[in-house]
């Protein structure tokens, strides 16, 4: 199944010269997916009128906060230090607005570090005149989209710089709108065959995750079409979105190799063991593992591991390998 995830984007990554200096931002990896998903973009600050160019807005710590304790993000204020407005109220509420007349996204793809659309690591100063940090959190739009969206792939251009990070952001993205397709079919056939589909994604996610929503397929005859399909789709984000662990990633390769270990020389058979232990040292990047299952599957015509979505997760052409180094912890 083909689908183009919807993803909610900060309108200056590329679509509109909205940032505070007046400038836009050109990122490469937007501009790659341009051809892949419908964008949907979003600038919070230009919604509640603080205009283009603008005096810079940051995030305050309430008054009192313990200085070695994490800020409580439901008090952070968010103001504009020249003009000494409190735009805090306003922020919320044109987020709540936006997040409510927009259709469910697939997932987010947010301004690094903004006050208003940075997903994590945003400072939060002590107060509106002082340049001491309290402590880091989000921007209050991303902070809005957490709270209404806490299963949804959120990230920020700046992490997805780094492969390891934009790999598994576009895995679950591409997995959520192919389940959003799915749902609305409205046939059950549909959702047992995109579950046989994306069965070794799901185990390299989370195994018990994968039992889950096993289960809930399973129990489908019991139940309508809908509340299946509402079901599954209410815990799937949340599986494809959550870190997964190398000895889960490296089950799902051992599954997938054991539909093949008995045709492959015994030469073959060593070389890919040995690929793994590689993996899971830290040696070797999972695509190689993946690249050769697909191979075996072509050489052997094996439709079911060749139909797996996990040795194909997103368009082929997102696949580049540019990477900065930083941001190398998924979570």
């Amino acid at each position: 199944l083909d689908a183009r995830p919807r993803i909610v984007v900060s309108r200056c990554l590329g679509f509109e010269a909205c940032r505070w200096n007046g400038e836009v931002i050109r990122d490469n990896f937007v501009e790659t997916l341009r051809p892949h998903v419908d964008f949907v973009t979003f600038c919070p600050e230009c919604e509640i009128g603080l205009g283009v160019p603008r005096r810079p807005i940051r995030l305050v710590a309430p008054d009192g906060s313990p200085r070695k304790e994490p800020v409580q993000m439901q008090s952070v204020q968010l103001v504009q230090p020249a003009s000494g407005l409190n735009v805090t109220q306003k922020m919320h509420d044109a987020s709540i607005a936006m997040l409510g007349r927009t259709d469910p996204p697939d997932g987010f793809l947010l301004k690094h570090r903004s006050p208003s659309c940075g997903p994590i690591d945003v400072r939060i100063y002590k107060s509106a005149g002082d340049g001491n940090v309290a402590g880091k959190g989000a921007g209050l739009f991303a902070w809005n989209v957490s709270n209404r969206y806490p299963t949804l792939p959120i990230e920020d251009e700046g992490r997805l710089r780094n492969f390891l990070i934009r790999e598994h952001w576009m895995t679950a993205v591409f997995a959520i709108a192919r389940l959003r397709h799915v749902v609305k079919l409205g046939r059950m056939r549909h959702l047992v065959e995109f579950h046989a589909r994306h069965k070794y994604l799901l185990m390299a996610s989370s195994q018990e995750g994968l039992r889950r929503l096993g289960r809930i397929v399973a129990a489908g005859s019991d139940r309508t079409a809908n509340e299946t399909l509402d079901e599954y789709l209410s815990i799937f984000p949340g599986v494809v979105a959550s870190r997964s662990r190398i000895p889960s990633r490296i089950n799902a390769l051992q599954h997938m190799f054991g539909h093949f270990s008995r045709e492959i020389t015994p030469a073959e058979r060593q070389y890919f063991l040995d690929l793994i232990e590689e993996y899971r040292r830290g040696a070797m990047p999972l695509c190689v593992m993946v690249a050769i299952l697909r191979s075996w599957a072509e050489r052997f015509d094996n439709d079911y591991i060749r139909n797996q979505t996990l040795l194909c997760p997103y368009p082929e052409s997102l696949s580049t390998l540019g990477d900065t180094g930083k941001g190398r912890d998924i979570s």
